[in-house]
């Protein structure tokens, strides 16, 4: 297991993905907004890939 990624109890491949995401910006500190506007998405579309709303 990779020392930034903590355990969660969400399934299901979306959730998995949005997971991954979430911890990896945590890890590096950074927020929403700068790590959307690095991928050239909107916060709110990176928002609902780590909720599980979209992947």
């Amino acid at each position: 297991m990779t020392s930034w990624l903590r355990h969660s109890d969400r399934t299901g491949p979306g959730q998995q993905v949005g997971i991954v995401v979430r911890e990896y910006r945590l890890a590096r500190g950074l927020n929403q907004a700068a790590v959307a506007e690095a991928l050239g998405i909107t916060q709110q579309f990176l928002s609902q890939v780590e909720t599980g709303v979209r992947t």
